[in-house]
């Protein structure tokens, strides 16, 4: 087990009136999620060291949305409600 494949570590950005504007989380040996307001809009990231995929999650049935169906279309002994 790598040696910090146990841990998560986090940081919180914030604009000048101290609102929150992203959030990332690091975890396993090099695996990252962050949310971040970009133009207003909450952008979601996903990734492994420095390859990963960022989409838009401000529409109901918008791109992070439809890549979530995806996944549960493809792993559906993953899937939660």
């Amino acid at each position: 087990m790598e040696k910090n494949a146990g841990k998560l570590n986090y940081s919180v950005a914030r604009d000048t009136d101290k609102y929150i504007t992203g959030v990332g989380i690091r975890f396993g040996p090099h695996h990252y999620v962050t949310v971040n307001i970009i133009d207003g809009k909450p952008i979601i990231e996903i990734g492994a060291t420095h390859h990963g995929v960022k989409f838009e999650a401000d529409k109901v049935d918008g791109e992070l949305y439809q890549v979530i169906e995806e996944l549960r279309k493809q792993y559906p002994e993953n899937k939660t409600n």
